[in-house]
């Protein structure tokens, strides 16, 4: 597995679109995420099901388009700067 090092990204309440680039870091490391928690029988129970992993794939397409829709409502409820800061 010769994938770039990134660290997962976690939700956090006060980033309007964390929970999206949460995930969409996840997805991009699904095969990681599943090869180390089957490794020890301690963490086997906290593997997703496929069909978890389905229900997680098909939410990016709708934060995404919330994403988009919300941006302009950011920038002129925030002003630009701020809203640029809500979005990382």
């Amino acid at each position: 597995m010769n994938q770039k090092c990134l660290a997962l990204t976690q939700d956090v309440v006060t980033r309007w679109n964390s929970t999206l680039h949460m995930i969409k870091r996840i997805l991009e490391r699904k095969e990681a995420v599943i090869l180390l928690l089957s490794e020890a029988d301690s963490t086997k129970h906290l593997l997703p099901s496929n069909n978890i992993w389905s229900i997680v794939e098909s939410i990016v397409p709708i934060l995404e388009v919330m994403e988009v829709c919300l941006k302009p409502f950011l920038i002129n409820f925030l002003g630009f700067h701020q809203a640029i800061l809500f979005q990382r």
